[in-house]
């Protein structure tokens, strides 16, 4: 898309296909009663063949992009550990940068998941920081519904808001410095982390502690 080559989608199906079937052969799959292999590559494929049928995306800045990026506090202060922030898509339109995050979903999102969630925050003071112009962020959830659908929404977050962002990073460094760690459970993320199980024996034994994520060895936060 971004050379405006036309999509193949025959090859588009082909990479589902085998993209499914090795991860399938590297990581054992939980299906839901009624789940097959098939059914999943089906309905991912039917989900790509409705966003082709979308309007491509015009004047893409990058793909996938990578944007390492300092934050602020309500102070003005940058803090020590810049934030990595990995864009889906980045594009310019009437003099304004848009980062299209793309999300899988069995339900609809909500406006008040799109404007209370810090990842978009998190976009708009990368593509700040590295393109100095504000952005917006667009939502492009491809929803798994019986009868598939794309929405779309929009976040807008304002100064105000980079500076919040850099306040609760700020706090949630102060407590990783002071081993204070508790259980932070979301639907989204609990199924894919790698510490769900001790998460979940958290507070069963008398001196019970999370195992400590180094979110400074590598020498930046990841958004």
């Amino acid at each position: 898309m971004q050379q405006d080559e036309p999509t193949d989608a025959a090859k588009l199906h082909r990479v589902i296909a085998d993209s499914f079937t090795q991860s399938e052969h590297e990581t054992p799959i939980a299906y839901r009663d009624g789940e097959n292999s098939a059914d999943l590559i089906a309905l991912g494929i039917s989900l790509l063949e409705l966003y082709l049928k979308e309007p491509p995306p015009d004047h893409i800045i990058g793909i996938e992009q990578e944007i390492l990026a300092p934050l602020h506090n309500s102070r003005g202060e940058y803090l020590e550990t810049p934030l990595l922030a990995i864009a889906d898509l980045i594009t310019e339109g009437n003099e304004e940068l848009t980062v299209q995050e793309f999300k899988t979903s069995g339900r609809a999102y909500s406006e008040m998941e799109a404007e209370t969630s810090l990842q978009p925050t998190c976009y708009v003071n990368a593509v700040q920081e590295m393109f100095g112009s504000p952005a917006t962020v667009e939502y492009t959830v491809l929803v798994k519904t019986k009868t598939p659908k794309i929405q779309r929404l929009k976040a807008v977050h304002h100064e105000n808001d980079l500076a919040r962002l850099g306040d609760i990073v700020e706090n949630i460094e102060r407590a990783i410095e002071a081993n204070v760690f508790y259980p932070v459970e979301n639907p989204l993320n609990c199924s894919t982390c790698p510490f769900r199980q001790p998460c979940r024996e958290w507070g069963r034994k008398e001196h019970t502690e999370l195992v400590q994520l180094n979110i400074k060895t590598a020498g930046a936060m990841t958004c």
